[in-house]
């Protein structure tokens, strides 16, 4: 926790050991969303930042990769992602035979967690 979200929970509730009542509480979920937008960018790894464009942060990356591609850089198996582009937990178009799965929707689906 940083020291001046600490430093605001003392002084809300006087010591941050003790029991809450239900507005303390209610004040303290709103200071915390309130600070999330800060605490994210401070603690977001550069690599996962998204750019105004909307692209990757990787220079010279492609915006669509083969389902090789995405397999490898999700670092799972071909038919693992097979099914997962199957079962539309990533987003992918399908270009003649080739399937073509969005890098950000592979991005946007490590950070889900799904």
């Amino acid at each position: 926790m940083n020291e001046s979200f600490q430093a605001d929970l003392t002084s809300l509730t006087g010591n941050p050991s003790t029991l809450y009542t239900h507005d303390q509480v209610q004040q303290i979920i709103t200071m915390i969303m309130n600070q999330l937008p800060h605490l994210a960018e401070q603690f977001a790894p550069a690599h996962l930042e998204n750019s105004i464009s909307g692209q990757s942060s990787l220079p010279n990356a492609k915006a669509g990769l083969s389902i090789k591609e995405a397999a490898e850089y999700v670092g799972i198996s071909k038919p693992s992602m097979y099914e997962i582009v199957n079962s539309g937990r990533v987003p992918s178009v399908h270009v003649g035979t080739r399937i073509v799965v969005s890098r950000q929707g592979l991005d946007d689906w490590l950070l889900e967690g799904d």
